[in-house]
């Protein structure tokens, strides 16, 4: 008898900590990286739409699956006030850039990105959507199926059902 109330406190204790770690998990999540470009990749303005943009191989996106071909992005950028038409319109041939001022795409064409979100004295910071090919996305970088291992094993481990 003291063998399973040892056992069902240890056992309570691994689901509990199971519990902590699940929550914290899903309180950071908005800290982990989102999904990794492939290449040069032409985001369009819907599925069957125009060419918008284009971005370069290793660019963080995030991103949800629409079907099997297509990926619906966000991206957030960083557009030189020269190549911004009154606050709204980013300009054909307009360098994006990351937070880092790094380079990591180019627009093909003038558009009204989604959302204007704030500027300072020489960029504008935007937050642009889209859609990419599937193909254009590392499948290595999806966070969501390292997600599903970790919590596979942890529920293994806690014994939980």
């Amino acid at each position: 008898m003291e063998i399973k109330k040892k056992y069902s406190l240890i056992n309570t204790k691994v689901k509990y900590k199971f519990y902590i770690l699940t929550i914290s998990f899903f309180c950071f999540i908005n800290y982990l990286p989102a999904e990794i470009t492939y290449g040069f990749c032409t985001i369009k303005e819907s599925r069957n739409g125009k060419d918008l943009f284009q971005i370069f191989g290793n660019t963080y996106i995030e991103s949800k699956p629409i079907d099997l071909n297509f990926h619906e992005i966000l991206l957030e950028v960083y557009v030189d006030k020269k190549f911004v038409y009154d606050d709204q319109q980013i300009l054909a041939k307009a360098k994006l850039y990351n937070i880092n001022g790094k380079i990591i795409g180019v627009a093909l064409v003038d558009f009204t990105p989604f959302k204007y979100v704030s500027e300072n004295d020489s960029m504008i910071h935007f937050q642009l959507s889209g859609f990419l090919t599937s193909a254009c996305i590392n499948p290595n970088s999806v966070p969501e199926i390292d997600l599903n291992k970790i919590l596979s094993f942890a529920k293994q481990n806690a014994g939980v059902e």
